[in-house]
This record gives structure tokens, sequence and C-alpha cells, in this order.
């Protein structure tokens, strides 16, 4: 299945074979195979391989170097030519000149085979040389020792001349591969260059990659631990939020609840007190009407005294009037005071919770909006200062008497920037 390029990847080709760094390497960055990169680039028109081309006049200077006299080889042309001895043999045989070539004059033409040629003919000439001045007289013969003697000397030239030119051809073979590693050298020199500039780029694409990775995780995480603290801030705003908005809600309730106590305590005092005056009322008619029958019953006149009758039998036990003072003012307690029995407590207890439910389900648990001038007061206290009403303002840590209003707001602000 094939893999489609990416943008990321196409750009890494074009930026890497540019910079001259070869396809295997390439290949090797981007994790693809060499066929697969070499098509791609083909594609996108990036040159894969940098051919100088032949024009007319290198060949017909090429043609010049063939016909020259002496003979050129291989790499001196390339040396003229500044190409390979490849791309001189390439074209050599593209233009069918090879046959032309007189390999033996190219031999003859190297200076390793004139020196040899040069030996060669030096020791024909001492050779000779040395036979005429051994020419005996015609008239005589030679020896059999002679004659042997003289085919040992022409044996050993013709071994020396042979040594020689053997001599020659292994200088020549020798130059010749001494050019042919010097060229593969320069090659392989370059190769590993490009070899070893493709791993450098492809090692910082790498580091500049993991830089970049290594940033963008870095990033992320900050932002998730950043996005963690503010939700666990808020959730922790929220339940002193709801803490708060409970509790007083609570308070709220007992304080009711508090209400409907001292109601129904005043209800059922004034009760008792209701009955106890009538109680007297009719005591009080009762007498009456029994010391009227006694008058009306005897005949002589009957001098009545009468006075403020006494209640015997007193049920609720009267107590003087007193005042209480309390947050909400202050109130006059009755004169008649009982304790309330276990039954109207259980009612009392029953009636206020009922008062709190039906409030909780009226209202229900909300945050109160608070004025300026509290929200000051409550940032004084979080920061453990002691705030005080009085009727003319407020005294903070019993030393500073500041007036209600912008005055109070500003103390405020400037304790919070200190």
């Amino acid at each position: 299945m094939n893999i489609i390029w990416t943008d990321k990847e196409k750009d890494t080709l074009r930026t890497m074979r540019l910079a001259g760094v070869q396809v295997p390497a390439i290949a090797a960055a981007v994790g693809r195979k060499v066929p697969a990169t070499y098509t791609q680039l083909r594609k996108m028109g990036v040159i894969v391989q940098p051919h100088d081309k032949w024009i007319e006049a290198d060949e017909d200077r090429l043609r010049v170097l063939v016909a020259a006299t002496p003979p050129m080889t291989d790499a001196a042309m390339g040396l003229a030519l500044q190409r390979s001895i490849q791309s001189i043999r390439w074209k050599l045989a593209d233009l069918g000149l090879t046959h032309k070539r007189d390999v033996a004059a190219i031999l003859a033409a190297s200076p390793a085979y004139a020196a040899a040629q040069q030996r060669r003919h030096a020791a024909d000439a001492a050779r000779l040389a040395a036979k005429a001045d051994n020419t005996p007289p015609i008239a005589d013969t030679p020896t059999l020792d002679e004659v042997s003697q003289r085919k040992a000397e022409r044996a050993q030239a013709r071994n020396a001349a042979r040594l020689a030119a053997r001599q020659a051809r292994r200088d020549e073979a020798a130059r010749l591969r001494r050019d042919a590693k010097t060229h593969r050298d320069a090659d392989r020199a370059r190769q590993i260059a490009k070899a070893k500039a493709a791993r450098q780029a492809a090692r910082a694409a790498r580091q500049v990659e993991t830089a970049s990775l290594k940033a963008a995780a870095k990033a992320i995480a900050s932002a998730a631990r950043r996005q963690t603290a503010a939700t666990a801030q808020a959730e922790r705003v929220q339940a002193r939020q709801q803490a708060k908005a409970t509790a007083r809600a609570a308070r709220e309730a007992a304080a009711a609840a508090v209400r409907l106590r001292k109601a129904a305590e005043r209800q059922a005092a004034e009760t008792a007190r209701r009955q106890a005056k009538a109680a007297e009322l009719a005591e009080r008619a009762r007498q009456r009407a029994a010391f009227q029958a006694a008058a009306k019953a005897v005949s002589a006149p009957v001098v009545v005294l009468t006075r403020r009758a006494v209640k015997l039998d007193t049920t609720v036990p009267t107590v003087a009037p007193s005042k209480r003072r309390s947050g909400y003012g202050v109130f006059h307690r009755g004169s008649a005071k009982r304790w309330p029995t276990r039954a109207e407590t259980l009612a009392l207890s029953a009636a206020a919770e009922e008062a709190v439910a039906a409030f909780i389900a009226e209202r229900g648990v909300t945050r109160p909006t608070l004025s300026p001038e509290d929200a000051a007061i409550q940032r004084l206290r979080q920061r453990g200062y002691v705030v005080l009403s009085e009727p003319t303002g407020y005294v903070i840590d019993g030393r500073h008497h500041v007036p209600p209003g912008p005055a109070l707001i500003a103390f405020a602000d400037q304790r919070a920037r200190a």
C-alpha cells in the first residue's frame, strides 16, 4: 500500500537535496525506500543527479585530442576536459572513436614506454658496437668457443631487452593504476564528504524536530497544569461559597426557630396571664354574689366592709416586671411567667423544623450579594483585622477610627495593596 507523501516530508526532501545530500541518506532520514525517494524527487522537479552535459564544442575538442600526436591517454583527455575517465570513455564509445585509436601508439607515447625503448635501443647499439669491435678477419674462421660466446651475448641482450620492455609495461600499468586509484580516491572522498554532510543535515533535522516536539509537549503539559489548577481553584471557590451559603441558611433557620420559640413563649405567657385574670375576676364575682346573698338573708342592716380579694390558690407564679436588652431593642417582660411543658417544647421544635424547611423550599440556598462596605469589612477580616461597629463608624484593631462609606473602602484597598 502506497503511503501519501506529506508536505513536511516534501519540504525535507527539497531542502536536503538542494543542500547536496545523497538520495540514500535522504531516504534513510525520512524513513522511505530509495526508489520511492528518487521517484518523488523527479515528480517534484528536483534534480536528482546533476549532469555536465556534453555540448558540441566539447565533442569537437575530444575529436581533436583523439587525433593528437602523440596520442593521449584517457586520463590525460579527462584532465584536459575536466571530466572523469568514465565520462571520457562513454563519450568515445558514443561517438564511435574507440576503434580509431592506435593503442600501440598510445603505449609508445607514454614516458615509461619511451624510456624502455631508449634503454632497448641503447642496449642494441652497445651490442652492435661490441660485435663490431670483436669481429675477426674474414680469413679467420671463428672458433667454437667464440661462436658459443657470441650466442650467449646475443641471448643475454635479448633477455635484457625483453626484461626492459616488460619492466616498461609494468611501470606504465602501475602508473595507469595509480592514476585510476587517484580518481577513485577523489570520487570516494567526495562521496564520503557528501555522505557526512547528509548525516549532519539529517542529525540537525532530527535535533530540530526533537526540540520542536519537546517544546510542544512542554507547552501542552503547562497548559494542562494551568487548566487543572484553574479547575481546582474554581471548585474550591464554589465549595466555599456553597458552604457559606449553607451555613448562612442554617443560621437564618436557627434564628427563625428562636423567633418562633420566643413568640410561642410570649403567646403562652399571654394566655396564662389572661387565664389568671379571668379566674381572678370570676372569684371576685363569686365572692360579691355570696356577700349580696348573705345581706338579703338577714333583716337587720348589715354593714359590709369591702376590700381587695386575695387569691389563695395561685397556679401561675407572679413576678415583677423587668426589662431586658437584646439585639432587637428593649422590651418589657410580662408579669406572669411559667415554664413550658415537654409537649409544648416538642411542638415548638417541630414547628421550628417545619419553618426552616419551608424557608429553604421557598427561597433556596443562594449566595447573598454583599454591599461594597460589607465586602470591604469581609476583606479586612480575612486579612486578620478586628472590625467593630460603632454609631459613628468602625473601629479597626482598636486604634483606627474609620467613618463608614468610601473612607472604609479606601482603607481596605490600601491595606490590600500593602
